[in-house]
């Protein structure tokens, strides 16, 4: 039975690792099962021999590579997200967190093939944050879609949720209209900086902060998240929404400390000069954070950049 009919919810959107595991997989296991088998049918017949067991390896190996990719996914439901990994004909594992025990959450493009073929990790801290409960899937395709939905499925409250049925239901909800607040002041140098923000390719919009946004992020966001409680403390501190061509990322995006407790660092932010720093919103400040933008969808997550 495919992983999805087990969900006793509505499964919002799932995907399957990357292609390029499923090929790299064939690749490796027709390499180290095919050339001996090839050779040791050579040696005791000749090369039609030997060249027809290598097309039957192959075939072979790609057909359980298939079987083991098909019956693994993630799975976006509206009340928890699911991992199951098949990795044998009688072997699999699963794993899931619910958004209520979710913390917050990252996502990166951690290599040069990553970015070239749009996958990367999914990573969800659990409240608890003991190291063994904290959620991660690797090679995600379109990683930065996955990571908007868990946002947004994560802001609601468990009645939302329950009736989110469809990424379209999910969009409805979270559309807003244009927010009243507006900065009326805005001097030369922050403008500047706004507009070069606003001319990365990835971003979609920016707006700048208030004083008063900072104080409420520094009161609502998780003390474990040091990105975006140092970049709230910057003089001049934008919010930005991207979508799923971010680049990749200028330092790490998490650590652990001698305990196992996992927390996210200050990330530079090199289009800024070197003393920018930015940081991604845990999820209340990222719903805190959606009504000030003009055009914001599912498809677009936040970021916190601090001059």
């Amino acid at each position: 039975m495919p992983p999805s009919k087990r969900f006793e919810e509505a499964v919002i959107y799932q995907t399957h690792q990357h292609w390029i595991v499923f090929v790299l997989h064939i690749i490796k296991w027709s390499l180290i099962i095919g050339i001996p088998t090839m050779i040791g049918v050579f040696l005791f017949s000749d090369w039609i021999y030997a060249g027809a067991s290598l097309v039957c390896v192959i075939t072979a190996v790609f057909l359980y590579e298939h079987f083991l990719h098909s019956k693994s996914g993630l799975f976006i439901g509206n009340q928890k997200i699911t991992l199951f990994v098949r990795n044998g004909l009688f072997s699999q594992y699963a794993m899931s967190i619910r958004y209520n025990n979710i913390q917050d959450c990252a996502c990166s493009k951690n290599s040069a093939l990553g970015y070239f073929f749009g996958y990367g990790t999914f990573f969800a801290r659990s409240i608890s944050g003991k190291d063994g409960e904290h959620f991660q899937a690797n090679f995600v395709p379109k990683v930065g879609k996955v990571y908007s939905i868990v946002n947004a499925l994560a802001a609601l409250s468990d009645e939302q949720r329950d009736a989110v049925q469809s990424l379209d239901q999910l969009f409805s909800l979270h559309k807003k209209e244009q927010s009243d607040e507006r900065v009326a002041l805005i001097d030369p140098v922050t403008e500047g900086q706004r507009r070069l923000l606003a001319s990365i390719p990835w971003v979609v919009e920016v707006v700048t902060l208030s004083r008063d946004d900072c104080e409420y992020i520094k009161k609502h966001e998780a003390p474990e998240n040091e990105w975006v409680l140092r970049t709230v403390e910057s003089g001049t501190v934008f919010a930005l929404t991207h979508d799923g061509t971010f680049r990749d990322p200028d330092a790490v995006i998490t650590s652990s400390r001698g305990d196992g407790t996992i927390y996210f660092p200050v990330v530079p932010f090199h289009e800024l000069g070197p003393a920018a720093i930015s940081g991604s919103p845990g999820m209340r400040v990222h719903a805190y954070l959606v009504p000030k933008f003009q055009e914001i969808t599912i498809e677009y997550a936040t970021v916190l950049v601090g001059v």
